[in-house]
């Protein structure tokens, strides 16, 4: 790809003007969400309709080395709290979780947060977002990178807490 069509993709912003220094042909694109017509799972769009809207946790593409326990204390803490949870956890692998706590790898946040009571992330531009959109309450555990200045921000708002990583417990 060119360099003016890189540019293309990268600024996003929807309804702001290009900034005065922004190369020529730059265009605004919005942020990306699913694509139309994107549909979720039948097993989730059962689990989703089963019973009251759950909990979701994910670290999105920091599952894995950086996840440590988080998600087998998510299901411990859905259990001690008597909530539902859906878990977006990759390719992680933790203990079977009970009929009230869904896993699953991969499944569109635009279409699927709405339907949740709340969400569990690590702060990623792409999970602040779609928790933004969803319109559900967040709770952050930063892990990396810009995360701390999302989590600081979402709370700033009003609109979520900030989890330290070192103070995790499924209490």
């Amino acid at each position: 790809a060119s360099r003016a069509h890189c540019h293309r993709a990268y600024r996003v912003g929807q309804g702001s003007p290009a900034a005065l220094d922004d190369p020529r042909g730059t265009q605004i694109t919005g942020f990306p969400f699913s694509a139309p017509g994107a549909g979720i799972s039948g097993s989730l769009e059962a689990f989703l309709s089963a019973g009251p809207s759950p909990v979701a946790f994910s670290l999105g593409s920091a599952s894995g080395a950086m996840s440590g326990s988080f998600f087998q204390d998510a299901i411990n803490a859905c259990q001690l709290l008597g909530v539902r949870g859906l878990i977006f956890s990759g390719r992680e692998t933790f203990e079977a979780p009970p009929e009230s706590v869904l896993a699953v790898d991969f499944e569109p946040f635009d279409i699927v947060l709405p339907r949740c009571a709340a969400f569990v992330h690590h702060g990623s531009a792409g999970s602040t977002a779609a928790g933004l959109r969803a319109g559900i309450p967040t709770v952050v555990m930063p892990l990396a990178h810009d995360q701390f200045d999302h989590a600081s921000r979402l709370e700033g708002l009003g609109v979520s807490r900030t989890l330290n990583k070192k103070d995790l417990t499924q209490e």
